[in-house]
């Protein structure tokens, strides 16, 4: 594999990576504006 196709592989790769980060990222702040605050209200109330 010459450098310049590994590089863009790496680019690839990360790319990928940060994709799913920010998809992660969302799911876990939907889940937890959903279950998050239904738990701690309960816990206030």
């Amino acid at each position: 594999m010459t450098p310049a196709l590994s590089a863009d592989k790496t680019r690839f790769e990360s790319k990928k990576l940060h994709t799913e980060n920010i998809r992660n990222y969302h799911f876990w702040s939907i889940y937890l504006q959903v279950f998050g605050t239904n738990t701690f209200n309960r816990r206030q109330g």
